[in-house]
C-alpha cells in the first residue's frame, strides 16, 4: 500500500540524515525488495544502489485497490539507481519469469541493472548464495 511506502520513504530519509550519509544502498527480500523497488520510482533521488531477491515489481490484474502501488507505479520516475535483481531457478514464490521480464523491461528504459540467476535456489535465502555476495560485493564497491 502506498501508506507503507510513505512510511519507508521517511524511515530512509530520517535514517540517511542521523548517520549523514552521502548513499543508500537498499537490500531487499520478496515484499522488502517489492517496497524498495517501488522507493526507487517514488523517490528517484534517495536510493543509489538496489539489490532485489525474489521480489515482484508490478501490480497484478486483480490489484485494482487505488491504494496499491509498486516500482511500475513510478517507474517512469527512475533516475539513476542501480539495480541488481537476484532469482532462484526452483522459487516458486516470486517465480523466475516476474524478475526475468522486469529485468527485460528495466533493460529497455535503459536502467543499470545486472540480473543473477542462482540455480536450483527456492525463494529462501536468495541475497546470501556465493553468487548473490559476490555481486553484491562488486556493486558496493563500485
Amino acid at each position: 500500500q502506498k501508506v507503507y511506502i510513505e512510511f519507508l520513504n521517511q524511515l530512509v530519509i530520517a535514517l540517511k540524515d542521523k548517520y549523514k550519509a552521502k548513499k543508500v544502498n537498499y537490500i531487499g527480500h520478496s515484499a522488502g525488495a517489492r517496497i524498495g523497488a517501488t522507493l526507487v520510482g517514488y523517490n528517484p533521488d534517495l536510493i543509489t544502489t538496489i539489490t532485489a531477491a525474489g521480489g515482484s515489481y508490478t501490480l497484478k490484474k486483480d490489484e485494482n485497490n487505488k491504494e496499491l502501488v509498486a516500482l511500475s507505479t513510478y517507474i517512469n520516475n527512475v533516475k539513476n539507481t542501480k539495480f541488481l535483481l537476484i532469482y532462484g531457478t526452483a522459487d516458486k514464490i516470486s517465480k523466475p519469469k516476474v524478475t526475468k521480464s522486469f529485468y527485460k523491461i528495466a533493460k529497455e528504459k535503459g536502467f543499470d541493472v545486472q540480473i543473477i540467476e542462482v540455480a536450483n535456489a527456492p525463494h529462501l535465502d536468495l541475497d546470501m548464495t556465493d553468487e548473490s555476495v559476490d555481486a553484491i560485493t562488486d556493486m558496493l564497491a563500485e
